[in-house]
């Protein structure tokens, strides 16, 4: 059953956090992969995970990853995206966890608090 989620927020950079968390799930499956993507209110929180078949992060680089300018990319990336994601979801009161497995892939799981 499908039911509207309220949650105080702006769009904008909420949009910005959900762009970015799939741009890197999409550079991550570099044969090409599967993104999958779950929301859910669970008490008093809007869930939403983001699960891709790519490459997997290191314990490592897990604790990095969400620094400014962290990147595994060489050249091409700017390690901006996932260190701007947190810090919105941070002001907006939530959360991003990880969960992720070398050559199996990663789990987003983005918590924004319901209002």
């Amino acid at each position: 059953e499908l039911f509207p989620i309220k949650i105080k927020c702006s769009r904008n950079q909420i949009q910005q956090v959900l762009f970015n968390i799939i741009v890197n799930a999409c550079q991550a499956m570099d044969n090409g992969g599967e993104l999958h993507i779950l929301c859910r209110a669970e008490e008093g929180r809007l869930l939403i995970s983001f699960r891709d078949t790519g490459r997997g992060i290191s314990e490592e680089n897990i604790e990095e990853i969400f620094n400014p300018f962290f990147t595994t990319k060489g050249t091409g990336g700017t390690g901006l995206g996932l260190a701007v994601a947190m810090s919105i979801v941070k002001r907006h009161g939530g959360d991003i966890l990880v969960d992720s497995e070398i050559g199996k892939g990663t789990t987003f799981t983005v918590i924004i608090l319901n209002v």
